[in-house]
């Protein structure tokens, strides 16, 4: 059974995508984590060609961040190429740190 010219073009880049799927993560420290990591999509256009973005992690974190992973997940690679890399985004994750329990009642933290 062929699968045609068609099929094979098909399958190559269905390779390709799945090849091109990348994870970058930044450990900070290894403090507990408070809940669900935040998710933010970032745009890029033109084949990101200009990729430098800068982010205020405090504006997703205000108490801190613990790890930052940045990735191209296969959804991404599919947007980006359906548009042939005119369009590219890529999705990060951030992890922010617990607050701190607060003081008992009646007990400001002097000795």
């Amino acid at each position: 059974m062929s699968c045609g010219r068609g099929g094979r073009v098909a399958a190559a880049a269905l390779c390709l995508a799945l090849c091109a799927c990348h994870t970058i993560r930044f450990d900070l420290s290894h403090d507990p984590v408070a809940g669900d990591p935040i998710e933010d999509r970032k745009d890029f256009y033109w084949w990101a060609l200009y990729p430098t973005m800068r982010v205020d992690v405090s504006q997703f974190c205000p108490q801190g961040a613990l790890r930052v992973v940045e990735e191209n997940a296969f959804t991404d690679i599919v947007l980006s190429g359906f548009t042939l890399g005119i369009y590219t985004p890529r999705t990060s994750f951030y992890f922010c740190r617990e607050l701190p329990p607060a003081p008992p009642a009646g007990q400001d933290g002097l000795k």
